[in-house]
């Protein structure tokens, strides 16, 4: 009987953790060319955006993904994971859309990921 106490307990603080988290971190999606040059006509990417929306904590983003079979991972050098944001302070990476599987690529938006140190997995909102 403890036991299953304990597990219940653990259960409900993970779930007012996960709430507390979503409310702390707004996470957009939007598919826009990315244009390097006026002459460029652009590569079209799927941009994710982190905004740290808490009211006096700093949030740490651990790994971004799109959960497509196969799962990929977002990892660009210019902007590495982990990476801590100051609340007020926005964050944005990108992924080229030719990188997702093609069965993944329109309905992306619904499949990206963000993990928090807390472990919390988010979902975004649509841009």
């Amino acid at each position: 009987m403890y036991l299953a106490k304990k597990v219940f307990k653990d259960l409900l603080e993970g779930l007012a953790k996960r709430r507390d988290d979503q409310r702390r971190v707004r996470l957009l999606v939007h598919r826009s060319p990315w244009h390097i040059d006026g002459r460029d006509p652009g590569r079209d990417c799927y941009f994710i955006t982190a905004t740290n929306v808490a009211g006096g904590e700093e949030v740490e983003i651990t790994s971004i993904w799109f959960e497509s079979e196969p799962r990929r991972f977002v990892e660009r050098r210019q902007r590495r994971l982990p990476v801590r944001i100051r609340p007020g302070e926005t964050w944005e990476t990108w992924i080229e859309v030719e990188k997702l599987p093609e069965i993944a690529r329109d309905g992306a938006h619904d499949l990206a990921r963000v993990r928090l140190a807390s472990g919390t997995v988010l979902t975004p909102e649509r841009a």
